[in-house]
């Protein structure tokens, strides 16, 4: 499915649009995750910005350090992801011989949900983990053993 925003900027100045999203009914509060600037645009005024995409994602990991804002997130492997399809929805992420990798697992329990698995071999909080929305990372979480990210994508 495709999507299409366009914005008007009548406003006396120009400045930046920032998308992002933003994620609702999250569960565990010591691990939100972080909402990136998943797309940006200068708007002269009285210009116009149109973004244009389609809902395909794909989990990502960086080794970014412990996230904060203004913290980057650039992504070192993405992997295709679909909510819709089990073999597509979960994958876990692992750290041997002092490099991450993402690999197969089993499928994620929540319907509908995108999930990230660390094993107990990740560090804490010297990576991140996260959902990319058309090519460009969206979310993302400080790592964390042993722990299931999950993102339920929702348009409202």
């Amino acid at each position: 499915m495709s999507y299409s925003l366009t914005f008007s900027n009548n406003s006396d100045r120009q400045g930046t649009l920032c998308l992002y999203l933003r994620p609702h009914g999250q569960k565990d509060e010591q691990r939100a995750p972080y909402s990136l600037a998943w797309q940006t645009a200068l708007v002269p005024l009285g210009g116009q910005a149109q973004f244009t995409w389609k809902a395909d994602y794909a989990f990502a990991w960086a080794e970014s350090g412990k996230l904060g804002p203004g913290a980057a997130f650039e992504p070192a492997q993405l992997f295709p992801a679909d909510p819709s399809d089990p073999r597509k929805s979960t994958i876990a992420l692992n750290y041997r011989w002092g490099a991450y990798t993402f690999e197969p697992t089993e499928h994620c329990l929540e319907k509908g949900s995108l999930c990230i698995l660390s094993e107990a071999a990740v560090p804490e909080d010297l990576a991140a983990v996260g959902i990319c929305l058309a090519g460009k990372p969206a979310l993302a979480w400080n790592t964390t053993p042993n722990h299931r990210f999950v993102f339920k994508p929702s348009y409202r």
